[in-house]
Parts: C-alpha cells; structure tokens; sequence
C-alpha cells in the first residue's frame, strides 16, 4: 500500500489566492469574502513555507473562535499542525474535527429516527447495528 501524501503549493499560487482575497475583500459581498478567505487558507496551509502555513493556522483559529464547530477550518488547521511538524496538535484537531462529525451524526439521526414511528426508528438502528 503506497504512501499518501497532503497536495502542497507554490509561491505563485498562494500570491494569486492572496490578490484574489485582497481584491473581493475591498469590493465583494459577504459570501464571495468568505470565499475568498476560504481559498487562501487552503492555500496557506498547503504552502511549502512555513510562515505560510503559520499564517494559515491563525487565520483558521480566529476563524474557529468566531464558529467552533466549523469543520473545513478545524481540517486546515490539523494540516498547518501537520506540516509545521506539531503532530500531537494536529491530532489534537482531528479528534476536535471527530467530535464535531459524531455532534452532526448524532444530530441528523435523531432528527431522521423522530420523524419515524418508534417501531419503524428501532427497525432502522437495529440494521444500522447489524451491518444491513
């Protein structure tokens, strides 16, 4: 089984994620600035240079400061952890990220087995217990 690597970038893609945050950031409406954002912190967390992904990692803990529960953010920053070499944080933020997954999980399918029949919601976890 083959090694699996995390895609990184350049200079020239981080600068033209930078550009394009900058000029939304002056002109654009909410949505198209969280875009924006968004791209550059991908961006930043994948860069080879570590000032980059430093960056990266602050602009998603301000981020997750504002919205603690935001998955894509808590994934980027367990990526800058992981390639500035900060392995128990970046696991520290994957078991973060697993907690939000399960709070989702738990969430959907009590709201999905509450719509059924008590009878039809035992069924369903029954199966679900099972592998069926």
């Amino acid at each position: 089984m083959g090694q699996e690597h995390l895609p990184s970038v350049d200079l020239d893609f981080v600068k033209h994620a930078e550009d394009e945050y900058h000029s939304i950031f002056n002109t654009g409406k909410s949505e198209e600035v969280d875009a924006a954002r968004f791209r550059l912190v991908w961006a930043l967390v994948h860069s080879t240079h570590r000032g980059h992904q430093s960056r990266g990692l602050e602009l998603c803990r301000a981020k997750l400061r504002e919205q603690a529960k935001d998955k894509e953010y808590r994934y980027f920053a367990a990526v800058a952890c992981y390639n500035m070499g900060q392995y128990i944080d970046a696991r520290r933020e994957l078991s973060s990220l697993l907690q939000v997954w399960r709070y989702h999980f738990l969430i959907c399918t009590t709201s999905f087995l509450g719509r059924m029949g008590e009878r039809s919601a035992c069924y369903a976890v029954g199966a679900m217990l099972r592998g069926n």
